[in-house]
């Protein structure tokens, strides 16, 4: 390996490391939070879809009605999103 490429090498391994550190920290901060992946997929995916009834995100998440509506809640709960009634 020349000079050239072992520096490459150190500095990409470097970079992986500090963002694997980075996200350790962020996903333990979610933990203790009670925030899930599955929340954060919500969350995300609200943002671009907008406004959707239960039955659509219980669809999206591959998850129960029921199981989707008290996920809505718990994010409602933190203010996180904002229930309203479909007409």
């Amino acid at each position: 390996m020349s000079d050239e490429n072992g520096t490459t090498y150190r500095e990409t391994i470097q970079q992986f490391l500090h963002l694997h550190r980075y996200l350790r920290g962020y996903g333990r901060r979610l933990h203790q939070e009670g925030i899930s992946g599955r929340k954060i997929s919500t969350l995300r995916y609200l943002i671009g879809a907008g406004p959707l009834t239960v039955g659509q995100l219980s669809d999206y998440l591959c998850i129960s009605d029921s199981s989707t509506s008290s996920l809505i809640s718990w994010l409602e709960c933190r203010g996180h999103v904002t229930r309203t009634r479909s007409q």
